[in-house]
């Protein structure tokens, strides 16, 4: 349909990114949003996503009139709705945001299968039931290889995924085969649209985290134990509510349909700059050699369980004899952005920099949710 979405279907409106899509689907259309929620009622689900969007600190009182929650499971048959409830939505809705998957990164691809996979089969389902519906599926950059294949330099948005060796991991695998599916969708002559974010910050203006995350986690880490490891890291990151922005702007253009969009910052910067961010707002962070650093990790593994490092362990291992202390690392990403740079061009937003000012308000919030301790105050804060 040429005009705008009326009612819009999102899923997993409650986790981090779901927050913040929910926001920008609110902001960027006049749509009323409904969310399947695993909830016992619609009345709990819309106290769970005001509760949720008001810990994100991105709540405003008039959303409550443009919400539906909407109780059903994505590892369940038809969503876990009734065969007349199915039908319903499907005739009601104009438009499919799947945002939702069970994220954990140890589980094995049997225990993600249910949600992941059979959840976005039903999506594709109610996509094609009665009224052709777009469906915009939340995809991630984990289902492709970290290094282009070998004789190319760059790992393409147009590319086929079954190019493509299958990842490491359960959850990995269950992305890729669920993305498999919205491809074979949209070979079919489905409406798709593809979006795989890559590492997802907090939020650019009030540092609002996911507690859970990687580079959260590492932050939070580094400080409390006073050690990081020499060398730098490319960071590629991109603030959650630029990534929320980006996905709804697309979503709405035309063109972006049948396309896939590569969602990771094109300028990354050096892990240096957290820690000069680290060192202005008091915080002693040595840097030592990997190897130090990986031996306060193995004894935080014995039995530190209260440690922000502890959840991290399984996704470091020890050098090899003779590899330089110095990660022999470059800046540039593997991952080609240029549809989605085309995409943006216009968009009436900026690409937040990763800078030291951007580190300083994550610092802060930290600070604020007491998830770090105030740094000395014989040494007070130098904010930017």
């Amino acid at each position: 349909s040429p005009s705008p979405p009326q009612k819009i279907l999102l899923t997993g409106a409650t986790g981090f990114l779901g927050a913040f899509l929910l926001r920008e689907l609110l902001q960027q259309t006049d749509a009323t949003i409904h969310c399947l929620l695993r909830t016992p009622s619609p009345a709990a689900g819309l106290s769970r996503l005001e509760q949720c969007l008001t810990d994100y600190k991105i709540w405003q009182p008039d959303y409550t009139s443009r919400l539906v929650a909407i109780p059903g499971d994505l590892a369940q048959p038809d969503l876990g709705l009734t065969e007349a409830q199915f039908n319903a939505l499907a005739e009601q809705i104009d438009s499919i945001y799947h945002n939702g998957a069970q994220v954990h990164h140890i589980s094995p691809y049997a225990q993600l299968r249910a949600s992941n996979v059979f959840g976005t089969r039903e999506m594709i389902r109610l996509a094609c039931q009665g009224r052709t519906k777009p469906l915009h599926y939340t995809s991630t950059l984990s289902v492709l290889p970290p290094q282009p294949l070998p004789g190319r330099t760059e790992i393409c948005e147009q590319d086929n995924l079954r190019d493509y060796p299958v990842p490491v991991g359960g959850y990995n695998r269950s992305k890729w085969v669920a993305e498999q599916l919205v491809a074979q969708a949209r070979d079919r002559r489905l409406p798709v649209t593809i979006y795989r974010p890559g590492p997802i910050s907090g939020d650019s203006q009030t540092g609002v985290f996911n507690r859970s995350d990687f580079l959260y986690r590492l932050m939070q880490g580094y400080v409390q134990s006073g050690l990081a490891p020499d060398g730098e890291m490319p960071l590629d990151m991109l603030p959650v509510d630029y990534v929320g922005k980006a996905m709804v702007y697309l979503s709405l253009q035309p063109e972006s349909m049948g396309q896939a969009f590569h969602l990771v910052h094109p300028q990354p910067a050096s892990s240096n700059v957290m820690f000069e961010a680290c060192q202005a707002a008091g915080y002693a962070v040595k840097r030592v050699p990997y190897e130090t650093w990986f031996e306060k990790l193995m004894h935080i593994a014995q039995g530190d369980q209260g440690h922000a490092l502890y959840p991290l362990v399984s996704l470091f291992s020890s050098r090899q004899t003779g590899q330089s202390d110095t990660p022999q690392q470059t800046l540039d990403i593997p991952f080609d952005t240029q549809q989605t740079d085309t995409g943006l061009k216009d968009a009436p937003f900026d690409l937040p920099r990763l800078n030291r000012p951007l580190f300083d308000i994550y610092l802060r919030a930290m600070v604020e949710t007491g998830t770090l301790s105030p740094p000395p105050v014989s040494s007070p804060p130098v904010w930017q």
